[in-house]
């Protein structure tokens, strides 16, 4: 074996030891929670408020591509909530669509990719101690929950990202996402396995 190969080896293991380290979930939550700062959540909500577009876009687009599970109930709440988790179901439970101003409205344009772009972002800040040009991550599997009842206006979001240098797979990272709009905003950690 040559001396080259052993310095890769060695320094292949080393990235795969930093996303197995049982320290990771502390230090990358603690990242988390200062990547999505107050200033931040309101970057995230005047973006999404100011695209009333992303609606139609989570249900033409998104829908029919991505999971998701909607948990509704409608006024007068009486009735319990109804669970919808085909996009031709979601789309009946959201006809006619929320006024364009309302939580509801607001958490529907937040359910799909552009969302799901400032996970990917609070993530490749987070020093890995791998150099950020040769990491690359990517979505391998995103679960939406959005929960419009009358105790509860949210959107969940469970996703696994896949790390990788180069086509070397390192390990992946599970994370558990929670949106409330109207209380702390967005808050991401290490999910439990």
């Amino acid at each position: 074996s040559s001396p080259h190969y052993t310095t890769y080896s060695n320094y292949v293991k080393s990235l795969q030891s930093t996303l197995s380290s049982s320290l990771l979930p502390t230090s990358l939550n603690a990242h988390l929670a200062s990547y999505f700062s107050p200033s931040r959540n309101l970057e995230i909500r005047n973006y999404h408020s100011s695209n009333p577009s992303l609606y139609n876009y989570t249900l033409t687009k998104e829908l029919p591509r991505m999971s998701y599970t909607f948990k509704i109930q409608k006024p007068p709440f009486t009735q319990p909530p109804t669970i919808h988790t085909t996009p031709s179901s979601i789309k009946a439970a959201m006809t006619p669509p929320p006024k364009t101003g309302s939580t509801i409205h607001h958490i529907v344009r937040c359910a799909n990719q552009s969302f799901v772009a400032n996970i990917i972002t609070s993530l490749q800040t987070y020093p890995f101690q791998i150099p950020s040009s040769l990491l690359r991550l990517k979505v391998t599997s995103c679960d939406f929950t959005v929960a419009l009842t009358k105790e509860e206006k949210s959107l969940s979001i469970d996703i696994v990202v896949a790390a990788s240098v180069h086509a070397l797979e390192l390990g992946t990272v599970s994370l558990s996402v929670y949106y409330d709009p109207r209380g702390t905003g967005v808050s991401a950690a290490v999910a439990d396995n």
